[in-house]
């Protein structure tokens, strides 16, 4: 007597993480009462992981 057991486990698993950062500053300078600079800085991070 032979007995043949056979057993195929397939497991698939698929992760994506998308991570989106932006982050916006704006820094006002008083040089003197009549002069003002802006200045605006955007930066953007994206992040993508599988």
């Amino acid at each position: 007597t032979t007995t043949t057991t056979s057993t195929t486990t397939t497991t698939a698993t698929s992760t994506t993480t998308t991570t989106t950062t932006s982050i916006t500053t704006t820094t006002t300078t008083h040089t003197t009462a009549t002069t003002e600079t802006t200045t605006t800085s955007t930066t953007t991070t994206t992040t993508s992981g599988s």
